[in-house]
């Protein structure tokens, strides 16, 4: 999900690190569209790959698409966290980010229900797909609210349990810090130590339901992936020299470990990569630029577009292409891997310029900040 990154330089970051949020930080923006093309890919039916003879390495890709979303969530919580850098953390702070956010989000994310049971509707009415199943009024109340996970509501797209996440993740993180800095907590102990308490034992109790030593009370819950949001938050506590680097370290090494303890390998290499790329972002101006180029950019950009919207037309492209190729042979398959791939970008950046740009500016209309 792409996020809306503060121009504000901070007093802590180096010279180069204030360029590089000054200057959107480039590096964070493409690795956030080269995630989102990998979700794409990873949403072609295997039927589909199976026909076009990938080699290994390129089957590889196309498999392993998914783990473009724990990349999204380490740098989301990256992004949130340099978005809480400043205060004041009050009440009335948290109920303007929740709106900003809701500003921000929303809209874009209601077309996507819309637009997915629309091309449902079509495909059953026009096309006799018995496939299909249509959400009812409590389905699409619960999707409204990002609560279809926590209310085991079914999914209108394979992809928005992801954003459920996030919401749940955006919401504890700001509700905590919001409460670290209020009188009757702050006298008991310092904000500092009780974040960094929570952040610790948040990411414990996650890794463990992650690897399957306890079970989550609701499978809504996010709390299975916020040790990937905790490594995001560290990355960012790291390269604003909040942090030490043996103190990051004492959280993202027992990380790895635990999730190599599971042999989730692959996950382990994008994670490091994610969060190199974080911090990279913020110390590095020679990553910037090296990343600043204009289809990454333009990836990254539509990234949040690209995301809730690509299921809905790389399924149906694939399919219509499969159910082609026994008369027109394998150029279908190829049409239908091409088709899927360049509609679903140039559809997210319709929608990008359309609504999601537009949302944007809206929401930075409220102020964080009196």
């Amino acid at each position: 999900m792409q996020q809306q990154i503060p121009p504000v330089p901070d007093p802590r970051m180096s010279e180069g690190s204030q360029n590089a949020t000054i200057h959107r930080l480039a590096g964070i923006e493409a690795i956030r569209g080269v995630a989102a093309l990998a979700v794409v890919l990873y949403h072609f039916p295997a039927a589909l790959q199976d026909l076009l003879g990938f080699s290994a390495p390129i089957a590889a890709v196309f498999r392993n698409g998914n783990l473009g979303v724990d990349a999204f969530f380490i740098l989301s919580g990256f992004v949130i966290a340099l978005s809480l850098r400043s205060g004041p953390w009050t009440g009335r702070y948290f109920g303007r980010f929740v709106l900003r956010r809701s500003i921000r989000l929303d809209p874009p994310y209601w077309f996507a229900i819309a637009l997915e049971v629309f091309l449902g509707w079509l495909g059953v009415r026009f096309f006799g797909d018995p496939s299909y199943d249509f959400p009812n009024a409590a389905d699409l109340g619960a999707h409204l609210f990002y609560l279809q996970g926590l209310l085991g509501r079914m999914q209108v797209s394979d992809v928005f349990w992801t954003l459920c996440f996030e919401i749940q993740f955006y919401l504890a993180l700001v509700g905590l810090v919001v409460l670290a800095h209020t009188r009757a907590v702050s006298v008991l102990i310092s904000p500092r130590p009780l974040l960094g308490t929570v952040l610790v034992l948040v990411t414990a109790l996650s890794l463990a339901v992650r690897n399957g030593w306890m079970t989550s009370p609701n499978d809504g819950l996010a709390i299975i992936r916020a040790y990937q949001f905790a490594m995001g938050v560290t990355m960012f506590l790291l390269a604003t020299q909040r942090i030490s680097w043996p103190a990051a370290m004492a959280l993202i090494v027992p990380i790895i470990g635990i999730r190599l303890l599971d042999g989730a390998v692959a996950e382990v290499l994008v994670m490091i990569a994610a969060a190199g790329a974080c911090y990279a972002a913020l110390r590095s101006p020679r990553f910037n630029r090296a990343t600043d180029g204009r289809v990454l950019q333009l990836l990254g950009r539509i990234s949040y577009s690209l995301y809730l919207y690509h299921a809905s037309i790389v399924w149906r492209v694939a399919t219509v292409a499969l159910k082609l190729v026994p008369r027109y042979g394998i150029g279908m398959a190829w049409l239908g891997l091409v088709g899927g791939i360049g509609g679903s970008i140039a559809f997210a950046w319709v929608l990008n310029r359309v609504l999601e740009t537009p949302m944007m500016q809206v929401s930075r209309r409220v102020k964080l900040s009196p």
